[in-house]
């Protein structure tokens, strides 16, 4: 699946089912959707739902509007149960809606959604209404399919491909191919993201620039930054910042690895609550004992809870930045001020 195919796909058929955990793929075409629409009439056009909390009754008018000063509506129920038993319409208003949906008109979308996939896929009513419904089903992605994925996104985003090589080597940082991984396709898209950021400032990677973006750093200077914010010695802090921009180091790599010491931090206090030693801690979390010195002399003079704060900070400026809310060039001093502010706070 890709955008371009899931597209052509929205604008010819009508009806739809969308299931599987990957809930990145439904709310891009449901984003399509209501892109597609007219602007101004599309609060009125675009209906959505939540199934447990709709009475057929009242389902049924809304399903059958007419679209109001546009050529689509678009009705969209939510978490869509899709067994027989416990559903919220009988099966008589199931055998019902199934007659509708044969009999839909052209010019309205109706999707069911419910990104449990292990129980939707298999249940009944998938099968039944998928003999009218296109069923797309958004499972997690294999090592081709999740490459793939990666590689259109950076052609959507930048101006030339992003080499294999460096695809897989992103693959690899994030962790999404490993069992029971909790990461999901919104954060490899963040992750295209801050890469793109990247390139926007510095130019293409290379591999050292993504284990540098999503590995572990433990550079002195980056080291002597974090030290000056922690005092707080504004002076010292942009001083070492502006040393960093002029060794070429990229405004969202330095704000990365900044946000990496404080979550290693943030992770050393639990361990020092349950009275680990350095050593121990170092080896749990398998860092350098100095990283984990320093960490322990950020929770001497910030605290874990001013530290989270500042990983917060990060966090925003980042999203902030890339969304456009804040202009590249000034992102990085506005981000040093904003932490030099919170470690100033008593």
């Amino acid at each position: 699946m890709n955008r371009k195919k899931l597209t052509e796909m929205l604008l010819k058929e009508n009806r739809f089912i969308f299931i599987g955990e990957e809930a990145y793929w439904s709310d891009l075409a449901i984003r399509i959707l209501k892109e597609g629409l007219n602007r101004e009439f599309a609060p009125l056009n675009m209906v959505e739902l939540e199934h447990k909390e709709i009475a057929y009754a009242d389902f049924v008018p809304m399903l059958e509007a007419v679209p109001f000063m546009d050529q689509r509506r678009v009705v969209l129920v939510k978490s869509f149960h899709f067994a027989e038993e416990g559903n919220v319409w009988s099966k008589s208003e199931l055998a019902d809606f199934e007659k509708r949906m044969k009999a839909l008109a052209g010019d309205t979308v109706c999707i069911l959604v419910n990104h449990s996939s292990a129980r939707s896929k298999s249940a009944k009513l998938t099968k039944t209404l998928g003999e009218t419904m296109r069923v797309l089903s958004f499972e997690r992605l294999n090592q081709k399919e999740l490459a793939e994925f990666v590689a259109e996104r950076f052609e959507q985003g930048g101006k030339s491909k992003m080499p294999p090589s460096l695809i897989m080597r992103l693959i690899d940082h994030s962790g999404y191919l490993e069992k029971d991984a909790k990461i999901n396709l919104y954060d490899i898209d963040n992750m295209v993201k801050k890469v793109e950021a990247y390139c926007r400032e510095k130019g293409a990677p290379d591999k050292n620039d993504i284990d540098f973006l999503f590995g572990e750093s433990e550079s002195g200077d980056l080291f002597r930054l974090v030290d000056a914010i922690a005092k707080p010695d504004g002076r010292q802090a942009f001083l070492h910042y502006q040393g960093l921009k002029a060794k070429g180091e990229a405004n969202i790599k330095i704000f990365v690895t900044v946000g990496k010491l404080f979550s290693t931090a943030v992770r050393v206090s639990y361990y020092m609550e349950e009275n680990y030693t350095a050593d121990a801690i170092a080896a749990e979390l398998k860092k350098s004992p100095y990283a984990v010195r320093s960490a322990q002399g950020l929770l001497r003079r910030l605290g874990r809870a001013k530290l989270i704060d500042m990983l917060e900070i990060i966090v925003t400026q980042d999203y902030n930045m890339k969304s456009g809310l804040i202009d590249e060039k000034y992102y990085g001093e506005l981000t040093l001020k904003k932490l030099l502010d919170r470690a100033e706070e008593a």
